[in-house]
């Protein structure tokens, strides 16, 4: 766990003393005019203030058990405080971050000291998106939603596979498909499969293809849905829990977690909401295209499982609706495959065009 930090100005150095498994460099910067103490590193941004029981990580904000103290060369943390820190260090360690790195800065009137010379390591490359992983869901015993002779686990895993088709000699883009047969895949092969292919530095997109269902013969149409904690709608968390059924024995209800391990959990939903939110307003807009599937129900939220298990921004994209017969005689003739796959192709591509042009959108 985190212990303190000690500096000795010999010159100044940082000696962080910690549990291997939480062993990491930080740099230092103090901000006398607030008394503001930035622990910085590639993963992670700690403000302190001298004297405040509130500090940040990231962009989140939590409440210390002590006032923060900074005194003879060393910053004094309560337990409790150095465990939740030290766990969710050790998470970030398994994830691919961007932040904005702090200058160094030079010791001028009114201007920041800095305590610790910047120690991060020279970019050599403009972050790219290194793989696209292509999830069709359900299979093997977890048919999904079924109607007029259809079962979803078919129809999405031609699909997935036409966008394989369609992605796969992309240059410099590894293109996967989770699952290529008819396999019920547990959600931590499928997590793990995208999840252990991501290299330190490399940036993955994961899309998740399945078909809608409802009670309702009317409802039709794309969705397409990035995950948060807050459905966007009453019926954005039924489609979730429709979809969560066949891993809910997998998995531990969050209830029963830590408190620590709840703020964790929440936090890693939110990691790449942003970017994942991004590549679903770029899929959405090409779906809306296809006269066929009479546009789109628009970009929406929830808790999807599969989306909260990989390590990289994450799509969730009901192609249209088995339950209405016009969707799905358009969505499940082979002949007409190439076409909405490819609106999803394009949406894809621009998020990575985007996502390369602007250095991973720190630009």
């Amino acid at each position: 766990m985190l212990q303190k930090f000690f500096l000795l100005f010999f010159p100044v150095i940082l000696v962080f003393t910690a549990a291997a498994e939480f062993e990491q460099e930080f740099s230092i910067t103090f901000i006398p005019e607030n008394r503001k103490y930035i622990f910085s590193n590639t993963r992670a941004v700690i403000t302190f203030q001298e004297g405040n029981t509130v500090y940040s990580l990231g962009s989140f904000t939590f409440n210390l058990v002590k006032p923060f103290r900074f005194a003879d060369g060393s910053a004094d943390i309560s337990p409790q405080d150095r465990d939740f820190i030290g766990n969710y260090l050790e998470h970030l360690k398994k994830k691919i971050t961007r932040l904005p790195l702090i200058p160094e800065i030079t010791e001028k009137p009114g201007q920041p000291i800095p305590v610790i010379p910047g120690t991060f390591p020279k970019q050599q490359k403009r972050s790219r998106i290194n793989h696209v992983f292509i999830d069709a869901g359900h299979g093997g015993k977890d048919p999904g939603a079924g109607a007029y002779g259809f079962e979803e686990k078919d129809i999405v895993l031609q699909l997935a596979r036409e966008l394989y088709n369609l992605m796969k000699n992309i240059p410099d883009l590894d293109v996967y498909l989770v699952r290529s047969s008819d396999d019920f895949i547990t959600l931590e092969k499928r997590c793990n499969f995208a999840n252990s292919r991501l290299k330190k530095h490399e940036n993955g997109l994961f899309i998740s293809i399945h078909l809608n269902a409802s009670f309702f013969p009317d409802a039709r149409g794309a969705e397409v849905y990035y995950l948060s904690h807050d459905p966007t709608s009453e019926m954005a968390r039924m489609v979730a829990l429709l979809e969560n059924k066949p891993f809910s024995l997998e998995l531990t209800n969050l209830t029963g977690k830590k408190p620590v391990e709840q703020i964790i959990s929440r936090l890693e939903v939110v990691q790449y909401q942003t970017e994942s939110k991004m590549a679903a307003e770029f899929i959405d807009s090409e779906m809306v295209k296809l006269p066929r599937l009479t546009g789109s129900r628009g970009v929406k939220s929830a808790l999807f499982y599969v989306l909260q298990g990989v390590l990289m921004p994450s799509v969730l994209v009901e192609i249209g609706f088995i339950s209405n017969k016009s969707d799905i005689e358009y969505i499940a003739s082979p002949d007409n495959h190439q076409e909405i796959m490819k609106a999803v192709s394009r949406g894809i591509r621009t998020y990575i065009e985007l996502f390369e042009k602007s250095n991973g959108f720190t630009e």
